[in-house]
């Protein structure tokens, strides 16, 4: 019985089922057992009742099976209509038979399932029907071709008169109240979405005028301040404060592009680890700020490579750890745990998939029961009154949970109110066959002797896991002291990892202390310290004694970076470090086309290094001049979208249009002209430079003949990679 009511409460009052497939369920359930009654209460046609009731049944399950509800009440009416009704009304004596009930039961079920215009055609043809069922009820006696049955006793007629009275009465009752019920219910979710909107904007005005205000405070200072380092720190919150207001405006061109079906993943190949290092990068300064200690934990068996959309992952996976820094209080923790749930290589190798499960819990102020079924909407929080303590859109789990699920995964929370909190997903991922370096484990490996010594146990098992795995010895202590009593007993050791704050002994007197240790002279000394302090303590310390600073959290590859180099490896793998490789490109021109002052003189102070020689037109007209003019000089145009008199599309077609005509009358301009566009005659490279930044302004760009598409605000190693892509240099 418990499973039947939950079976209906789904096909009933499941959202998951749209809000006409909701009602086309109900209206064919009250139906369903309408024909049941007739079918054992009635003295006449069982086995019609009983063809009927089947029928229903079978465009019930069909219909909720497909999700074609509309193509299912049209069938339904039809049969219901057009069949059934003309049938029982010939067999059942017609009016006297008590069919008028029937027939307006009919003509409420065709309003209510169909909208507009196909209700109004659908019940003219029953209506038109019904006339003409009366209309041979009327002349049957007097045609010869036609017989209406008719009741044997004046009982049964007015039984099945009365029954139909009440029994059409009854179901349209239902009907009606659970069609109220269900619109009720979807007006409560729009008032609730209304007012969590309104709440949006109120919040999102508070959102953006706040680093508004820091950026122009700060701006004032600057400029009135006297010392370079009263500017430094100016220009160092205004750069925060934009970056700050950047997020906010992602945050709401994703929502955006989610709630229009136009959010689309860009999978590339990508390195896991040092993703998440980037995005430890950015986390550490805000956790260092409120002493939050950080840590990452690494499956071994989960792949270095994958083919996927890294700026998506890490986007979710900042997200999540954003939250647990702004959500714990000070001096609390937070750990991300990455591992591997499983691989299907059903396809080979080209094609080979896993599902990787990422966890992200801290100490924080945990969220209720109550709270978490809010958690993924749009324009919500867990509680309405941490977006003034804590800030924030509402917005990043909602786009999260997009995310994770076009990934073809899933995103889910448990927790317990100020108990914390651990958010978890997984997806799956292309892995990518990457030939990894594979080290000989000789001698010198079993002998390498390690000591980590750090306060944080966490990071002494962390480190300790990392080289378990290369069969060297590693020893861990949590204090100085414990570091040279352990020297005293088995001897120097070949590698230190040692926290900068032990509890005891701290930074340059440990360093003095061991120093003056008897031990070897072939070591290395790597301090470990936090990222915020790392600048700091690194102009202190010199060089004096110690061979690295690492910061905290610690990842494998630094680690096993630093063995490999003690050992004397040739570790030739790709740093990833963006190194913004400026070219020299003397003697190159480039068009920079663009209607707003400051963006140019932005693009031209970026590019001053570059030694390019650009010329800068106002819109695409004086663009579409001045390429005429001197078609041979430009190198590459930078396209601007959205100008006056001439925007950057027509721009592009007209420049695209002289070079077709150019070729067509100068066949040796394709032999002059080195570079050739993909799929056109060659050309010059027209690069978008746009704040339009969905995927279909992207290709919309390159439908009007342009080569690539660079958003705004303008990132350095973007435009730099789009010079060294287009212009070759000596």
């Amino acid at each position: 019985m418990a499973n039947l009511k939950a079976l209906l409460s789904h096909y009933i009052s499941s959202e998951e089922i749209p809000l006409n497939g909701r009602l086309f369920n109900i209206i064919s359930a009250v139906c369903g057992i309408f024909i049941l009654a007739n079918l054992f209460t009635s003295f006449e046609t069982k086995l019609a009742f009983a063809v009927i009731f089947f029928i229903i049944l079978f465009l019930i399950l069909w219909t909720n099976k497909t999700g074609k509800y509309l193509q299912g009440s049209f069938i339904y009416i039809s049969i219901m209509s057009f069949i059934a009704f003309p049938f029982l009304f010939l067999v059942r004596s017609g009016i006297e038979g008590g069919m008028i009930p029937y027939l307006v039961f009919g003509a409420v079920i065709i309003c209510l399932l169909l909208p507009g215009k196909k209700c109004a055609i659908m019940l003219t043809l029953y209506i038109l029907m019904a006339i003409g069922c009366i209309v041979l009820d009327y002349y049957s006696e007097h045609l010869g071709f036609i017989t209406i049955r008719r009741f044997e006793s004046d009982f049964i007629r007015y039984y099945d008169v009365a029954y139909g009275i009440v029994l059409c009465s009854i179901a349209l009752g239902l009907i009606i109240k659970f069609q109220n019920k269900l619109y009720m219910n979807e007006k409560k979710k729009s008032d609730a979405a209304s007012l969590a909107k309104s709440e949006f904007l109120s919040n999102m005005s508070h959102e953006i005028r706040t680093p508004m205000n820091a950026i122009i405070g700060m701006t004032l200072i600057g400029k009135t301040a006297a010392d370079s380092e009263t500017k430094n720190y100016s220009f160092a919150r205004i750069e925060e404060a934009s970056e700050h207001l950047l997020g906010v405006i992602n945050n709401i061109l994703d929502i955006s592009k989610i709630e229009a079906r136009k959010l689309e993943l860009s999978p590339t190949e990508f390195h896991f680890e040092k993703m998440l290092q980037r995005v430890i990068n950015i986390i550490s300064l805000k956790a260092d700020e409120k002493h939050i200690r950080l840590m990452v934990l690494i499956d071994r068996e989960v792949p270095e490579i994958f083919f996927g959309d890294e700026l998506r992952l890490s986007q979710v996976i900042t997200n999540l750890l954003g939250n647990a820094v702004k959500f714990t209080p000070e001096e609390g923790s937070v750990r991300l745990n990455a591992r591997y749930i499983g691989g299907n290589n059903e396809k080979g190798p080209e094609e080979s998939y896993c599902t990787i499960q990422i966890e992200v819990s801290d100490t924080g102020i945990g969220i209720s029961p109550k709270q978490q079924a809010r958690l993924f909407q749009a324009f919500q929080q867990a509680d309405a009154s941490t977006t003034q303590e804590f800030g924030g859109t509402g917005l990043g789990l909602a786009i999260s949970k997009n995310i994770i699920e076009m990934m073809g995964g899933k995103i889910w929370v448990e927790s317990e109110h100020k108990k914390g909190s651990t958010f978890a997903f997984f997806i799956q991922l292309k892995r990518v066959n990457n030939n990894k370096i594979t080290v000989p484990l000789d001698e010198n490996w079993s002998k390498t002797r390690i000591l980590v010594a750090d306060k944080d146990s966490d990071v002494r098992k962390c480190i300790k896991s990392i080289l378990y795995e290369l069969g060297v010895r590693c020893d861990t202590v949590e204090c100085g002291e414990a570091v040279f009593d352990l020297i005293k007993k088995n001897g120097p050791y070949n590698i230190y990892f040692v926290d900068w704050d032990l509890p005891d002994i701290k930074g340059i007197k440990f360093v003095k202390m061991l120093k003056s240790a008897e031990y070897g002279s072939n070591h290395t000394l790597v301090m470990t310290t936090s990222s915020s302090e790392l600048k700091t303590i690194r102009k202190e310390a010199g060089e004096d004694g110690i061979d690295k600073f690492i910061s905290k959290p610690i990842f494998p590859s630094v680690v096993l970076d630093i063995v490999y180099a003690h050992l004397g490896v040739n570790q030739d793998q790709t740093q990833d470090k963006k190194e913004i490789i400026e070219d020299k490109y003397e003697g190159h021109s480039i068009l920079l086309v663009e209607d707003i002052e400051i963006n140019r003189e932005i693009v031209l102070a970026l590019l001053e290094p570059t030694q390019l020689q650009i010329d800068c037109a106002e819109n695409g007209a004086v663009a579409v001049r001045m390429y005429s003019d001197d078609s041979q000089k430009y190198d590459m145009i930078l396209m601007d979208i959205q100008m006056p008199e001439m925007d950057g599309y027509e721009a592009t077609r007209q420049i695209r249009a002289m070079e077709t005509e150019r070729e067509k009358s100068c066949m040796e301009f394709a032999k002059q002209t080195p570079k050739l566009l993909s799929g056109r005659p060659a050309g010059v490279p027209i690069i978008a430079m746009t704040a339009n930044v969905f995927q279909e302004d992207a290709e919309k760009c390159i439908e009007a003949g342009m080569d690539a598409h660079l958003k705004k605000p303008i990132e350095l190693e973007e435009i730099l990679g789009a010079l060294q892509k287009y212009i070759p240099t000596e």
